[in-house]
């Protein structure tokens, strides 16, 4: 199932599929500020808080950029992720994105498992 979100005039499109397994992965892409943060976190939360979810890969491969309260979004999702037990990892990060999460030491902490 692949449910698409995107609000009017928002840099930030969110889309989840659902694959074999528990697998979700949620694409994120344009632009995730502080503005829309907060829905990024919510959506993360939501999936990583459903009992049939055994792995969630966030897939920035069309993200252009990221800022701190994006960077926090995910360090939430990555400690949910712990205390759930459900896998969690970030795959395709790109130009400013790949460099943000590679000055605050994360591009390693969110890579995937496996």
């Amino acid at each position: 199932m692949q449910i698409e979100e995107n609000r009017s005039g928002d840099p930030l499109a969110l889309s989840r599929l659902n694959t074999d397994r528990g697998t979700v992965r949620l694409a994120a892409s344009g632009e995730i500020d502080i503005c829309n943060a907060g829905r990024l976190r919510a959506t993360i939360e939501t999936i990583v808080s459903e009992p049939a979810t055994r792995r969630l890969t966030v897939d920035f491969a069309d993200l252009n950029y990221i800022d701190s309260m994006g960077v926090s979004a995910l360090i939430m999702g990555m400690r949910l992720s712990q205390h759930n037990g459900t896998e969690f990892g970030v795959v395709n990060p790109r130009g400013e994105v790949l460099r943000v999460l590679q000055i605050l030491g994360l591009d390693r902490a969110l890579a995937p498992a496996g």
